[in-house]
């Protein structure tokens, strides 16, 4: 019982803070009691982990909404409860399956302009504009090159794979 209870705490938890990130008539719903994450650069450090639950901290730029982890079984969990609230899906994963972190990705929107440029965790989701977008990931030395279009409902995945 006391792993059901963690993993509802987690769940929950998590469920909040992605419904924090959304404007308030998104979800016909009150202001969140705590303030949503401060707007980050556009060149955005590796977010935080909130270390009593395990989330990733929903990372908020003028152009994206994101938050990206999934290292440990828990984590990987309370993003997949709330992947749905994302229309951007990636993960950065070797040829054998096993997932990476320290990717590095940029994202370029329409007119060349660059959305993100950070570092990721091997799983990110991604709240943005539908269009197209061009994806590049690096790393150790590495370049993967992936053209996107993420539609206006339902989302868009995408698989960086690494030798």
């Amino acid at each position: 019982m006391r792993i059901l209870k963690t993993t509802r705490d987690i769940l929950a938890t998590a469920l909040t803070l992605a419904l924090c990130a959304l404007p308030v008539n998104a979800h016909n719903a009150p202001p969140c009691d705590t303030a949503p994450p401060a707007p980050q650069a556009e060149s955005a450090e590796a977010p935080s982990v909130d270390p009593a639950h395990n989330i990733p901290t929903i990372i908020q730029t003028s152009a994206i909404a994101y938050i990206t982890g999934g290292i440990g079984d828990e984590e990987r969990e309370a993003m997949e409860a709330v992947k749905g609230n994302y229309n951007l899906h990636l993960t950065s994963a070797m040829a054998t399956g096993s997932f990476v972190n320290g990717t590095r990705l940029k994202i370029t929107g329409g007119k060349k302009t660059v959305v993100l440029d950070t570092a990721i965790g091997p799983i990110f989701y991604a709240k943005v504009a539908a269009g197209t977008y061009t994806l590049e990931g690096f790393f150790e030395g590495q370049t993967r090159n992936e053209t996107v279009i993420v539609p206006a409902k339902g989302a868009t995945l995408v698989r960086l794979g690494w030798k």
